[in-house]
């Protein structure tokens, strides 16, 4: 059951979900290329520094994306409380 799941903390979504969309994956790629390109052209110093940016980035994007999850997981709760107080048949009350 899905409750027990997540209870006893065997549901990851922030690492079991991995996006394969070819965009995401050329855009991967693209990073490590680049990033090995550049790095090739920096002094110690400035590597650190970059390292230190992609490091805030990352921060950054994760507390992005747990937001994002915050709020469609909300937004699913509030969708499924408007569907189970419908009525789908009308009473005579």
């Amino acid at each position: 059951m899905i409750m027990d799941l997540l209870f006893n903390g065997k549901i990851f979504p922030c690492e079991s979900v991995v996006s394969q969309s070819y965009d995401y994956i050329k855009a991967s790629e693209d990073v490590i290329r680049l990033s090995a390109d550049l790095s090739s052209r920096l002094s110690d110093q400035d590597k650190k520094l970059l390292s230190d940016i992609l490091d805030n980035a990352l921060i950054i994007q994760g507390c992005q994306e747990e937001e994002h999850f915050r709020y469609a997981f909300s937004l699913g709760m509030l969708l499924m409380h408007e569907i189970c107080n419908m009525r789908y048949f009308k009473t005579d009350e």
